[in-house]
């Protein structure tokens, strides 16, 4: 069940959506680095690079680790207690001490800075300045281990749709609180939390991935770490970093673990009924809890219906849902991930994969995913809006074609991503009217970020709904 994994390390999710006055899709968490076992590289294809480690079998756990926004390459990472450069070196002031990491933010504009999230019987941060050490980073010791705030648990955060200012979301234990700490261009951490009421008060500790948002849409989940059949949804407003509660709608049974689509309202559950570890897809567009029941289809596992227990999802950045099983029963289960290939795909159309991963090395027992991970929509804030190129997209939403304004700039191409950060169309900078044709035919409806491309420099982003 998910109350088995007891420590507190969190999400490192940050979520942006591209809007006005960014610079650059961003890849903070291209790189999945787990101690002793492997490093897995997404660079935006649907199948991510390994590099196993040298390790005993069965061993191994997520690190909370750094890309370069730009390259995709590790910048640092924590191993328990230390903090270690992208060569492997713990950093000269790396310590953590006790002190465990469970999240990291960026300095909006700023990819030189980092806010480090520290976990015990309270919150602690810590600012690694990737200046220092000779330009391999290093934690600022001006600004190491600084008491936050009192224990606070289940974790995620999301970003505004400017790109100025991250939100750090904990959940106070045993009441309905939720504690938000902003991160912002200008001020960088404010350390007096934004506290919202709202929704059920939970009886017990969040565990890794009881909270999480969705990547395509306005919402917020978690589950009652009691009764682990209750999910519980919340609405999410990115700009005004509000937070109501909708509904809470009630499982058949206890849930492993959860994950929402990348774009759609779509939402899987890894449902843990003492028999087998089953997959169920359903549809949380609404919030009529007897018409999301109508909506579970469970998806087919194997042939003998599953690989193990306790399915485990993580959606990652190439778009795919992957899950392990926390107690594998088949040989398969352990040395591969398993992964809803097409997630936003209602039915069996989504592609269940059973060797979506070649781990290269027993695979199960005791892993935990890398909670530092956001999936979509990655751009990096500049610290004043105004001073970025003004672009706009006409008409929106969008069919087949339309144009892209641009304040200043000449691309000479147009790239356009999905919602995890693919590109899925490069067209040619064409001028149409007062700025440049957009060429939307063939897309799938959804929300894209188009970026202007004046050689290698990123003129802008901005996103663009696609209407069918």
């Amino acid at each position: 069940m998910m109350g088995r994994r007891s420590i507190l390390i969190c999400a490192c999710l940050f979520l942006a959506v591209g809007a006005v006055g960014q610079v650059g899709a961003t890849r903070y968490f291209d790189t999945w680095h787990f101690n002793d076992s492997l490093t897995i590289y997404f660079n935006g294809t649907a199948t991510p690079t390994l590099d196993p480690h040298t390790t005993p079998p069965h061993s191994g756990y997520s690190n909370l680790s750094i890309s370069d926004p730009f390259t995709g390459s590790l910048i640092f990472y924590v191993n328990g207690g230390e903090v270690l450069d992208g060569t492997g070196s713990v950093v000269p002031h790396g310590s953590l001490g006790s002190l465990g990491a469970f999240a990291c933010l960026p300095h909006p504009g700023d990819p030189d800075r980092f806010y480090l999230f520290l976990g015990g019987d309270s919150i602690y941060y810590s600012v690694f300045d990737r200046t220092l050490n000779g330009g391999l980073g290093d934690i600022d010791p001006g600004e190491h281990r600084i008491a936050l705030w009192d224990r606070l648990d289940g974790t995620t955060a999301f970003t505004n749709s400017a790109g100025t200012r991250h939100t750090l979301v904990c959940h106070a234990l045993f009441t309905n609180d939720f504690y938000l700490f902003h991160v912002t261009a200008n001020n960088g951490l404010e350390p007096t939390p934004e506290v919202i009421t709202t929704g059920p008060i939970l009886a017990g500790s969040l565990p890794p991935g009881g909270i999480k948002v969705a990547p395509g849409t306005d919402r917020l989940a978690l589950v009652d770490p009691l009764h682990e059949e209750q999910l519980c949804m919340f609405s999410l407003d990115r700009n005004t970093a509000q937070i109501e509660h909708l509904f809470t709608y009630h499982w058949r049974d206890s849930l492993s673990s959860f994950e929402f689509a990348p774009a759609s309202d779509l939402f899987y559950i890894g449902d843990n009924d003492g028999v087998d570890g089953s997959l169920y897809q359903l549809n949380m567009g609404s919030t009529d809890t007897a018409q999301i029941s109508a909506s579970a289809e469970r998806l087919d596992v194997g042939q003998l219906g599953n690989l193990g227990w306790r399915p485990i999802l993580q959606l990652a950045p190439n778009g795919v849902v992957y899950y392990f099983y926390d107690i594998p029963v088949e040989d398969v289960a352990t040395n591969h991930l398993q992964g809803i290939l097409q997630p936003d795909v209602p039915g069996a159309g989504c592609q269940v994969d059973l060797e979506a991963l070649d781990m290269q090395q027993p695979w199960a027992w005791w892993r935990w995913w890398p909670w530092v991970y956001w999936p979509v929509h990655n751009a990096v804030g500049i610290a004043e809006e105004s001073s970025g190129p003004r672009i706009s997209v006409h008409p929106m939403p969008m069919r087949d074609a339309g144009w892209l304004s641009l304040e200043t700039g000449d691309p000479d191409r147009i790239e356009w991503l999905d919602m995890t950060g693919r590109i899925v169309r490069v067209q040619q900078g064409m001028p149409h009217r007062d700025g440049w044709r957009l060429d939307a035919s063939g897309l799938a409806s959804g929300t894209y970020l188009v970026r202007p491309m004046e050689g290698d420099q990123v003129i802008g982003t901005v996103p663009v709904m696609v209407e069918r």
